[in-house]
């Protein structure tokens, strides 16, 4: 992998671009600046959120957040192994709906970079907490 990031540089791109899913909802190119053009974000189940997801998706989803929030997703790492260009993260979100439902799910996500910028992303949670909220 080209530009290969200091592990304290992996941890702050990571760390902005989770915490941005909430401070910075309304623009989700913001959101995903330190996200490659070839970004593949995946997600393991059956549910609507599964699959892979590339940067024009998440964009899209990112999008639909001011749909049902006025506060985004609150997305917070709580811890971090990082080796090569690969990081390994725990972290929880919650979000509280307009219609008072509120939703709190436990990640561990495991993230590459590739040219300085995050490109991979496999996401994994619980995805019956998803389908409870959202529908299968």
């Amino acid at each position: 992998m080209s530009d290969r990031l200091a592990p304290e540089e992996m941890r702050r791109k990571i760390t902005e671009t989770l915490s941005r899913f909430e401070t910075d909802f309304h623009d989700p190119e913001k959101v995903l600046e330190h996200c490659h053009e070839d970004l593949d974000w995946w997600v393991p189940g059956d549910t609507k959120m599964s699959g892979h997801r590339n940067r024009a998706a998440m964009l899209k989803m990112v999008e639909g957040l001011s749909g049902f929030s006025d506060s985004g997703m609150p997305f917070r790492p709580t811890g971090f192994i990082v080796e090569g260009h690969r990081a390994a993260v725990e972290a929880w979100s919650e979000v509280r709906f307009r219609d008072g439902r509120h939703y709190r799910n436990e990640y561990h996500l495991l993230v590459e970079f590739r040219d300085g910028k995050i490109w991979r992303v496999k996401q994994y949670f619980d995805t019956k907490k998803v389908a409870d909220i959202f529908g299968e």
